[in-house]
């Protein structure tokens, strides 16, 4: 989880209160934080609601100038940046699964 974005911990609180589940033998994880893939894979432009964005620029920078540039130019124009996190989390799991036995952990998860 050290690479999601916070803001107000919306995305990092939404990681953690998802249950990991077994798959065809994957362990698999998520986020239910409705704007995870527009971070995660980036966007085309559109325009987006403005409030939100002024609101997270008083928050970051004290006032509303960046959040008015990257409500009327940023997004419109160029799309929001995608700024991967659950796939490299996913990479980093499976690096340390391939190295760790954990079949014992899933059966006393699954009792």
């Amino acid at each position: 989880m050290e690479e999601v974005p916070e803001d107000r911990g919306n995305l990092r609180q939404s990681m953690a209160q998802f249950v990991p589940e077994v798959r065809d033998g994957d362990v698999v994880w998520g986020s239910t934080a409705k704007h995870t893939l527009p971070i995660e894979k980036g966007t085309d432009p559109f325009n987006p609601p403005v409030t939100p964005l002024l609101e997270w620029s008083r928050r970051v920078t004290g006032d509303e100038g960046l959040g008015w540039y990257v409500a009327t130019v940023k997004i419109p124009e160029e799309g929001i940046d995608a700024n991967p996190f659950l796939e490299p989390g996913a990479e980093t799991q499976r690096k340390w699964y391939s190295s760790h036995d954990i079949s014992s952990y899933i059966e006393d998860e699954l009792e």
